[in-house]
C-alpha cells in the first residue's frame, strides 16, 4: 500500500463536512504489536463524525513496489473520540 491516504470527513447522517491527505505507516509498540496509523493535520479530523480513507494498493515485482490500480475505501464512523492528537495545541498532527 502507498503511505498517502485520501481522507473525507461526514457527519452522523452521511453529509461529507470535509477533507485532506493523510500519511498511513504501521507503528510497531514496545510490546512488539503493530499498529496501523494515519497521520493527518489536526484541522483535517477535529470535530468530525466519520473519516472514511481511500489508499491505493500496490503490487511487488521484482523487488520494487509498482501501482496495482486498486483502490480500496475503508469508512469508520464515530471516529472523533478514536483520533489522538498531540498535546501541544500549536501542533497540529493527529494520528489514529
Amino acid at each position: 500500500m502507498y503511505c498517502t491516504v485520501k481522507i473525507n470527513t461526514h457527519d452522523s447522517g452521511g453529509k461529507m463536512t470535509g477533507s485532506g491527505t493523510g500519511f498511513y505507516f504501521d507503528y510497531l509498540s514496545a510490546n512488539g504489536r503493530v499498529m496501523p496509523l494515519v497521520v493527518t493535520n489536526r484541522h483535517v479530523v477535529e470535530g468530525e463524525w466519520g473519516s472514511s480513507f481511500r489508499v491505493h494498493i500496490s503490487v511487488v515485482n521484482d523487488g520494487k513496489a509498482m501501482p496495482s490500480g486498486v483502490c480500496e475505501h475503508v469508512v469508520i464512523n464515530n471516529i472523533q473520540n478514536e483520533w489522538v492528537f498531540h498535546p501541544d495545541p500549536l501542533v497540529v498532527g493527529g494520528a489514529r
